[in-house]
């Protein structure tokens, strides 16, 4: 595989783990606080692991791929946490986030293609 290609589909799962990260940080929330209590918290947790695993990905990506191109695949992540966000926290998908999300995608694409 093109090594171009396999740097941006690495960051494109780094945009969907951040995402899904995302979603924990905010189940997290309510029961947060800056003690040893929370060690209790699985959300933070969770959280917290994913984000480790996501930049272990995109050391990985960057050998792979020039930075101006791979970053702004990150910006994807609005996109899925939009989604995640709609079925797991209950927020809704409002006309403005989907015409928010056709910019980024058309963005992203352009810059891919650079």
């Amino acid at each position: 595989m093109n090594p171009k290609i396999a740097g941006i589909l690495i960051m494109v799962g780094v945009a969907v783990i951040g995402a899904v990260g995302q979603v924990f940080f905010k189940k997290a929330a309510p029961g947060f606080s800056i003690s040893l209590e929370l060690i209790k918290n699985v959300p933070f947790i969770i959280a917290c692991t994913l984000y480790a695993v996501t930049l272990v990905l995109a050391m990985i990506a960057y050998r792979k791929a020039e930075v101006s191109i791979l970053y702004p695949v990150m910006s994807l992540s609005y996109i899925f946490l939009i989604i995640l966000a709609s079925m797991f926290l209950g927020e809704k998908i409002t006309p403005w986030k989907v015409g928010g999300s056709l910019l980024i995608i058309g963005g992203v694409a352009m810059i891919g293609f650079a």
